[in-house]
């Protein structure tokens, strides 16, 4: 069962493979005169046993860390169906961790009804809310509006709430602002859009581009598309697109027709006629594929006509500017592009980013960050403290600052004193092994601990939606809300089974559905001798309970 939710396998699977194993007489496998076990009801049991054992587990833990942090977005799966996942992120075992917490069911995206299902699924968790420290959005004004936001909102109940805007999405942003004002760039993604049209229109056109790849031995063969709203594919796809780059130029030239259908933005501004050398040469090339070091050179590869006669491509690579362009393609206007964009991406950083300012407080738990002269440090680290006592707000509970200034001076000649110059959690552990550091600055050890579950991103939950989609397919688009999210958290959870208590959690479940059916018993049936059930009779009655949520059938 383990198995099959970790390899997002359908549910449908288990029968088959457990009349699999008994075909092959594998050890203990289930008689089959008790079908309850081998059918996807006894199935779907067991994995509501399983996840409560690992959210036994995590609340265990969470219980136990001082402060949390949250992180939430809001997405649809294929069936539109919209979701809101959350990823907590706590203390545990002295390391700072972040974990799938829940797939919640949204009906409606306003920031109130967002509140009341983030709220009631907490307190139905036993969450202390006064715990929760910090939670990172994606930026929308549902969630960071300043009045009526998730954020506004969250805090009249949680007063030292911190909000976090997702940094990678602003950095992401800050580099798409300065891409927008270099036109150079945008040839880039038309031309990863429009190998996307070529290569995966169709099995054959695939094929071909592979063969293409294989002929000039590059073995890297697969093209990536570019996704507007999945900005953590834009890298990866302009780096796959150097990648294939040989083989691209090729199959552009050999699509002919089509590629004037597909790419006709850029055949209007960037294709003119080519020299050709054997006759059969497609009459466009792309300007945006000509370059070179010094003087002209050409490229020749070996190609067929449109008769399937052999035939030869020039491609004549030059550094002309392109229309309506700042820079050319020679070396120094390379450097000059790169030079300006870089300018105007950190200038767009520091923008978008400024609000960072206020953790900058952050470096009195860094040591390498402290100063070397005594009397600089110590004014820095009470300016570092003051910093971070108002990030919450002043209102951080176990907090006092006026405490937490006198118990600084002792924290930090203790901290030198145990050479704790590289690394702040060194010199940490360091001071554990000679004493209680919460007994003796609790003040600063809980300033430390709320700050360092502090989400400063959604990127968790960017992959948490990914693996959504990966378990949710098109061919399992039925799959019940309540049993995704019961896969989801077998999935990302990684936590050492015990099947021993797995089971029990599994008996007392069987034994309350039992005590359900008992209390709606007739008379006749009361009155029925233990001697007359058969075992089939028993297995009957085991298996013909209902299942609240048995509406998905993933097969």
């Amino acid at each position: 069962m383990l198995f099959i939710c970790k390899e997002d396998a359908p549910i449908s699977m288990f029968t088959r493979l457990v009349g699999f194993m008994a075909h092959e007489g594998v050890k203990d496998v289930p008689k089959q005169s008790y079908g309850v076990y081998i059918i996807q009801y006894g199935f779907k049991e067991m994995v509501k046993a399983m996840v409560a054992f690992l959210q036994a587990q995590q609340m265990s833990h969470i219980h136990a860390s001082p402060f949390i942090g949250l992180s939430c977005d809001e997405s649809t799966d294929r069936t539109r169906g919209k979701h809101l996942i959350l990823f907590a992120t706590f203390l545990k075992k002295r390391k700072v961790v972040t974990e799938f917490l829940a797939l919640l069911t949204v009906d409606k995206c306003d920031a109130a009804s967002l509140q009341a299902i983030i709220l009631s699924h907490l307190e139905t968790l036993g969450v202390d809310l006064q715990k929760i420290s910090g939670i990172s959005t994606d930026g929308a004004s549902v969630m960071t509006g300043e009045h009526h936001g998730l954020v506004a909102r969250l805090r009249m109940r949680i007063p030292h709430l911190v909000g976090v805007h997702c940094i990678a999405h602003r950095e992401s942003l800050a580099v798409k602002d300065a891409a927008a004002a270099f036109p150079d760039f945008k040839i880039i993604d038309a031309v990863i859009r429009a190998l996307g049209e070529i290569v995966g229109r169709s099995t054959p056109w695939y094929e071909r581009f592979k063969h293409l790849q294989m002929v000039i031995h590059n073995t890297n063969l697969e093209h990536q598309g570019l996704y507007l709203i999945r900005w953590l594919s834009r890298g990866d796809a302009i780096k796959r697109l150097c990648s294939i780059l040989g083989a691209a130029i090729v199959d552009i030239t050999l699509v002919s027709q089509e590629v004037d259908r597909t790419v006709t933005y850029i055949r209007h501004r960037y294709i003119e006629y080519g020299a050709t050398f054997g006759g059969g040469m497609s009459k466009r090339l792309t300007k945006f594929l000509q370059r070179h070091a010094s003087g002209k050179r050409s490229i020749v590869v070996d190609g067929m006509d449109n008769d399937g006669s052999p035939c030869t491509h020039a491609f004549e690579l030059s550094e002309e500017k392109l229309p309506g362009h700042k820079f050319g393609g020679s070396m120094s206007d390379c450097e000059d592009l790169c030079s300006a964009f870089a300018k105007d991406m950190v200038a767009n950083v520091e923008q978008r980013l400024w609000d960072l300012k206020r953790m900058g407080g952050a470096g009195l738990f860094k040591v390498e960050c402290w100063p070397k002269k005594a009397e600089v440090r110590e004014r820095r680290h009470l300016s570092w403290l003051a910093s971070n006592v108002a990030l919450f707000d002043h209102k951080l509970p176990g907090v006092n600052q006026r405490a937490a200034e006198l118990e600084l001076k002792t924290f930090v000649h203790i901290m030198k004193n145990h050479r704790a110059d590289d690394d702040f959690n060194q010199g940490l552990a360091a001071m554990l092994k000679t004493r209680d550091w919460p007994k003796s600055y609790p003040n600063l050890m809980a300033l430390w601990q709320a700050m360092a579950v502090l989400p400063l991103s959604t990127v968790e939950c960017e992959r948490g939606f990914s693996r959504q989609n990966v378990i949710k397919s098109w061919l399992r688009t039925s799959l019940c809300d309540a049993r995704l999210s019961e896969l989801m958290t077998i999935n990302m959870l990684d936590y050492d089974m015990d099947y021993a208590e797995i089971v029990d959690i599994w008996r007392k479940q069987k034994m309350r559905k039992q005590a359900k059916t008992v209390a709606y018993e007739t008379p006749l049936d009361k009155g029925k001798s233990a001697a007359e059930d058969s075992d089939e009779e028993i297995a009957a009655s085991e298996g013909s309970y209902e299942d609240d949520d048995d509406d998905d059938d993933d097969d």
